[in-house]
């Protein structure tokens, strides 16, 4: 099919991801222009520092500015899946659509997110059995007897989005890591080398089954539509931000994410998200983080065209898995003395002091745990990955089973 980019100013509506850009087996770090996906990295660290920015202000005092400002900041979250929806569909234009490259690819996700995120299962139950210990007061998080080997076991295989006990509390913040794992598997069954029909067709399929679901169960639905509560973690609430992801990377494929629809994609969303986050309208927690991933594709697309995203945001975004992992531990344990050792110098500035210390000290534990966690756990996954796409672990597997069970013609004569 011919790439046919909309001229002037109308929008590109082809998603056709043929361009003049270089081939998509040229690695992004080879082409002109390009750091190895640097703004990509860059708006990582962008939503990490969003995030960070909402738990400190969950323990800041709640009449300041500060409190107030970061209240958006848990939107840093579906940056973080429009970014994460960008870069699997690049990924994905080198990827076969058949079972080994899927298992291959599924093969990748789990040793890129897997091993950090044990390192966090194990870490917060030591942190929680210390903090009982040592403190006569509750844990901030969940406590030592409270662990259910079955929350657990589901945290450990990816799968504590399908329970409301075990998707936000073994790891807090871990509902995001399910949330996104459950897209892996999507992506991975039917979106891999989806061009822009069948893309088309997936959202077309997804906005009926959530009309359906509306006309079945509405009241239903609605009652439990709170913000940060088991439906709006979910993937059904979440999908459209992976879909605008996936959009945001074909327009930008294309080589037409034309700046002035890019800006408005950027602005017009939040004022509606301003109005709705305060209107305690029972749908409006189903519809802004839709809204805010609409801003975030936006951003994207301009982002794609900046030859020199900042190198400081983008060494955040490079560890913003393990920031996003471990910065918890310190807001609860820091942010509030801080707070008030620096009273003096007025309540919103003490706590923003308090959050640039917790994001220093974050960025310093996570080049650690990046160093020796994350880095040994992305190589051994490509290793199987690429194993496992070329055959040679199938190939190894029937060699143990004829050395097991030879047939005749290999027995020696008695």
């Amino acid at each position: 099919m011919k790439n046919t980019p909309a001229a002037g100013n109308s929008f590109p509506v082809s998603l056709e991801f043929k361009s003049p850009l270089p081939p998509a087996t040229t690695p992004l770090s080879d082409r002109k222009g390009f750091n190895r996906l640097g703004f990509v990295d860059a708006l990582r660290g962008l939503a990490i520092l969003m995030v960070v920015a909402v738990h400190v202000g969950l323990f800041s005092n709640p009449d300041s500015l500060f409190h107030f400002l970061t209240r958006y900041g848990q939107l840093g979250v579906q940056l973080f899946f429009v970014v994460s929806a960008f870069t699997l569909s690049y990924a994905s234009e080198r990827v076969r659509p058949n079972w080994r490259e899927r298992g291959a690819f599924l093969v990748r996700r789990w040793f890129r997110i897997a091993p950090m995120y044990y390192v966090a299962i194990v870490g917060f139950f030591v942190f929680a059995v210390i903090w009982k210990t040592a403190l006569p007061w509750p844990a901030p998080f969940l406590q030592p007897e409270d662990y259910d080997v079955a929350d657990v076991s589901l945290n450990f295989l990816f799968l504590h989005a399908l329970s409301p006990s075990a998707n936000n509390t073994i790891v807090p913040g871990g509902w995001s890591i399910a949330t996104e794992f459950s897209f892996y598997f999507l992506f991975a069954a039917c979106l891999i080398g989806a061009g822009p029909k069948k893309l088309t067709l997936m959202i077309a399929a997804y906005g009926a089954l959530v009309v359906f679901a509306l006309l079945l169960a509405g009241p239903q639905i609605l009652a439990h539509a709170r913000v940060n509560e088991f439906l709006y973690f979910s993937l059904p609430v979440q999908l459209p931000c992976f879909f605008l992801g996936m959009l945001a990377y074909g327009i930008y494929r294309s080589g037409n994410p034309h700046r002035t629809w890019s800006w408005l994609a950027v602005v017009v969303p939040w004022p509606l998200i301003f109005w709705l986050w305060d209107s305690r309208l029972p749908w409006a927690f189903l519809v802004i983080p839709t809204l805010a991933a609409l801003s975030f594709a936006g951003m994207t697309l301009l982002a794609s065209q900046s030859r020199n995203p900042p190198k400081w945001l983008m060494a955040i975004g490079l560890r913003s898995y393990s920031i996003y992992l471990c910065h918890l531990v310190l807001v609860v344990t820091l942010v509030q003395p801080i707070a008030r050792s620096l009273a003096f110098v007025g309540t919103s500035l003490s706590e923003l002091i308090a959050y640039v210390l917790v994001v220093v000290l974050s960025f310093v534990i996570a080049g650690v745990t990046y160093r020796w966690v994350e880095l040994p756990g992305m190589a051994v996954g490509k290793s199987l990955s690429r194993r496992l796409s070329s055959g040679e672990l199938l190939r190894l597997r029937f060699r143990v089973v004829e050395q097991r069970n030879p047939s005749n013609n290999d027995i020696p004569p008695a």
